[in-house]
């Protein structure tokens, strides 16, 4: 397999997401301002955020968590596509894996927004 097929695409986007998440995670980190974007569900005000800070210290280390491990399987995936150092069933359960962390964010991240913001269902 080579970088040019499509597992290798996707770990190339894969590695640069995780890199984004870790550039923003940082940013929030050091500014404490809260951006919307794909980080927030569509329709979130962040200024209308109710504790800003009690939010960033909430989501921070799942931030961060979610953006180590996008990139460190991105950069697994490229190895495994240069190198082969795992098989294919391997790295499907480890694209499996991601996948799951990502929908376990993205749970995180509405239930933050409902307690942060006021939101109630």
């Amino acid at each position: 397999m080579g970088t040019s097929s499509v597992s290798g695409i996707f770990d190339v986007l894969i590695t640069a997401f995780g890199g984004y998440i870790l550039y923003t995670w940082f940013q929030m980190k050091t500014t404490r301002e809260v951006r919307g974007g794909m980080f927030l569900p569509q329709g979130i005000d962040p200024e209308k955020c109710l504790d800003k800070d009690g939010y960033i210290d909430y989501i921070s280390p799942r931030f961060m968590l979610i953006g180590i491990v996008c990139a460190l399987s991105g950069l697994l995936g490229l190895a495994v596509d240069y190198f082969g150092i795992l098989s294919e069933t391997a790295y499907l359960v480890l694209t499996l894996f991601v996948l799951i962390i990502l929908v376990w964010y993205g749970i995180t991240v509405k239930k933050a927004v409902e307690k942060y913001w006021g939101l109630k269902k």
